[in-house]
């Protein structure tokens, strides 16, 4: 017996597979018109409510925009803060500086204002100095009545003449110097005066060390002459001067005097000068 052939499989018919493989799948041809369609969805600004695809791309403009325009809002919101601060950091160093140049200015004015007052102080000071030290001064320096034949007027008319001397024994002129004299005679052993004469004489500036004699004519009969050589009569000389030193303070010189011939002297109690 020859050996029995094993039974033939069952062939089944081929069949298209049930599930197709996604890698095998055919990829659809996409035309040039819808590349540039997908690459180019629609422009800027453009809204199409139809294309979700152009929505996207317009979600994604504004959202970059509003990046950019953020960065750019931080960007300027911050330079502006960082000026702002260096703004407050200057005012904040001027006013500092005014503060201080505003305490140095006071201390200035009030140290200004010591010195103007020690100045003046000062200046008190020498002036006071100054009109002790050097104010025209002036005083008597000799009153005589002396034989003058200069001044003879005829028989039994002797002339004689009567010379008060001042000098300034300050260190500045006496200016707008007056003199006034008063004259008495008494004759001795009887009461009261006669023969009374006055004057006045101006005599403008006496310079430091200068003096001025002021002198009076008087002319007197024989006997009268010899009663004074013999101190029977005695003239009594009232003497004022008044004058003005560079300060512009005034000053007067007074005394009185009593004698007969030669030099008179002076009246104790009389002398009087400021």
């Amino acid at each position: 017996m020859g050996a029995s052939q094993p039974p033939e499989t069952e062939r089944k018919p081929e069949t298209q597979q049930s599930e197709a493989n996604p890698a095998d799948a055919e990829v659809p041809t996409i035309t040039k018109a819808q590349a540039a369609q997908y690459q180019h969805p629609c422009e800027r600004q453009e809204r199409n409510r139809n294309s979700d695809l152009c929505a996207q791309w317009t979600a994604a403009d504004a959202a970059r925009d509003a990046a950019d325009a953020t960065y750019i809002a931080v960007w300027l919101t911050g330079a502006s803060v960082a000026g702002l601060i260096v703004t407050l950091a200057f005012n904040f160093a001027a006013w500092n500086q005014a503060r201080a140049g505003k305490a140095d200015t006071a201390r200035a004015l009030d140290a200004a204002d010591k010195s103007a007052d020690a100045a003046v102080q000062l200046a008190e000071i020498a002036e006071r100095n100054s009109k002790k030290e050097l104010p025209a001064y002036l005083d008597f320096d000799g009153v005589i009545l002396e034989k003058w034949p200069e001044y003879d007027d005829g028989p039994d008319k002797i002339g004689m003449r009567l010379s008060i001397t001042v000098k300034n024994y300050g260190k500045t002129p006496a200016e707008n110097a007056e003199a006034a004299i008063t004259r008495k005679l008494q004759i001795v052993g009887k009461p009261g005066f006669t023969d009374t004469m006055a004057g006045q004489c101006l005599i403008a500036a006496v310079a430091p060390t200068d003096h001025f004699n002021q002198r009076y004519r008087v002319v007197v009969s024989e006997k009268f002459y010899e009663d004074l050589k013999a101190e029977r009569i005695i003239h009594h000389l009232s003497f004022i001067v008044t004058y003005t030193d560079v300060f512009g303070d005034p000053h007067l010189l007074r005394s009185c005097f009593q004698g007969c011939l030669g030099e008179s002297s002076v009246v104790e109690g009389t002398r009087a000068s400021n």
